[in-house]
């Protein structure tokens, strides 16, 4: 898809479809990061609802996928980031769709 067609997507319906093909990369990021399968369900739920709220999410220009990963990157940083290291945990990606699909319906 084109930079053009992203920039014109408007409603908060389309803009769902267009995250959910960098779905599976934002969770593997995210559970590389919180290496804790709840902990990365918690990260990829907020992460999508931030983007999924901001309406001018697509006005820069930038891919969304850029966009996505260095929002989750941000939120990673500011609200899960632990000093002290955690046991990786297998099944997070699973926990990632869950998240997805419990997301509220855009108004």
């Amino acid at each position: 898809m084109s930079k053009n067609a992203l920039n014109s997507t408007s409603s908060a319906g389309d803009l769902e479809a267009l995250v959910m093909p960098h779905l599976d990369l934002a969770c593997a990021v995210a559970l590389k990061l919180t290496r804790d399968a709840e902990r990365t369900e918690r990260l990829i739920r907020e992460t999508l609802q931030e983007l999924l709220s901001d309406s001018s999410v697509l006005a820069d220009g930038r891919s969304l996928k850029t966009i996505l990963l260095s929002r989750l990157r941000a939120n990673f940083i500011s609200r899960y980031a632990d000093p002290q290291p955690v046991s990786v945990r297998v099944g997070g990606r699973k926990g990632c769709r869950k998240a997805a699909r419990e997301l509220p319906s855009p108004a």
